[in-house]
């Protein structure tokens, strides 16, 4: 079940499914919303709503266009108590097994199931939950949550599904029946510690900008809003055509670096809304027009996140569209 909710990481929802349909068995989403543009988009693959519904209107949306959904809470079941007619409605019951956020109570689940089977207008696809601490590979929590959704589904004919990305790389037991992989579809590591060439994951995303101008400065000349950095020797300055108005984050500034014909630059001063600057005085060929990768092959998002203290989840759907430009590879 290939997770592409959240415009597809950053990457373009659509785009992301049509490309991988050929090769999943069916996609996720977070909404009802997002299910709907890939249904109207013709993708024909099943389509989980992994945030499920709370909205009455929601149950006629998703019955019409064959929408599975996840269930996770008494109201949800009460909505669609009122089907009288159409089409089946296929949901997964989802169970928390200690990540609470969304889930009933695995001693509810039993309760639940002979709820769900007495109502004819819905179809059990199968039960699901959801890791808290996959992705750190000595999680005792993780190898907990893997015995409470064995233990509580143990004996019922249906389908599991427990597996992030995380999940998938880093503990084998949590496979099942169905597995999601998310960050790692699109070349990032779902795991602390690991890259994603640890991983024999390749990038999908590459930022690049370019040059807008090249500054000479001297010793005690500072760079950008505030003040904040200080040449202690004379500076060749480029000012590049990106900022946190585009989604490469403020947080980065003076912290993270750039490639320029291979080579790393520093990033200096603050980042401000549409422009960066970065140290050149290694780059002596380097001039106005000249391109530059912000992050991709060479340049991990990871390592960006690192720099800024965020996740590389975070920084992929951050992009808006005056950023993206998609190039066929």
């Amino acid at each position: 079940m290939g997770v592409v909710k959240s415009n597809g990481y950053g990457h373009g929802l659509v785009r992301v499914a049509e490309t991988l349909q050929s090769g999943v068995d069916a996609f996720a989403v977070a909404t009802v919303d997002e299910a709907v543009e890939l249904r109207d988009s013709n993708i024909e693959k099943p389509i989980c709503v992994l945030s499920g519904f709370c909205e009455p209107n929601h149950v006629s949306v998703v019955q019409a266009r064959k929408i599975d959904c996840v269930i996770y809470c008494e109201e949800q079941i009460e909505l669609l108590s009122g089907i009288r007619s159409g089409d089946k409605i296929a949901i997964w019951i989802k169970v928390d097994t200690g990540m609470h956020r969304l889930g009933f109570p695995s001693q509810k689940l039993s309760n639940v199931l002979e709820t769900v089977a007495a109502m004819p207008f819905l179809e059990l696809k199968g039960i699901i939950s959801h890791f808290a601490s996959a992705d750190e590979v000595d999680s005792d929590f993780t190898s907990v949550q893997i015995s409470r959704f064995k233990n509580c589904t143990e004996g019922i004919d249906t389908d599991r599904s427990i597996a992030n990305s995380a999940g998938i790389v880093s503990w084998k037991g949590s496979h099942f029946d169905w597995v999601r992989p998310g960050i790692m579809l699109y070349g990032a590591s779902p795991v602390v510690g690991m890259t994603a060439e640890d991983l024999h994951l390749q990038p999908v995303m590459e930022l690049y900008s370019t040059i807008l101008s090249v500054k000479q400065l001297r010793i005690g000349d500072t760079v950008g809003y505030g003040q904040t950095w200080t040449c202690t020797e004379h500076s060749r300055v480029g000012i590049i055509g990106c900022g946190y108005g585009d989604g490469y984050m403020r947080s980065a500034s003076s912290k993270s670096q750039v490639l320029i014909d291979g080579t790393r630059a520093d990033v200096i001063g603050r980042v401000s809304m549409d422009m960066l600057a970065v140290n050149l005085n290694q780059h002596q060929c380097a001039g106005v027009g000249s391109s530059v990768k912000l992050f991709g092959e060479g340049l991990p998002v990871e390592e960006l996140a690192d720099a800024v203290g965020t996740i590389s989840y975070e920084i992929l759907t951050s992009f808006n569209s005056r950023t993206v430009l998609f190039r066929e590879q």
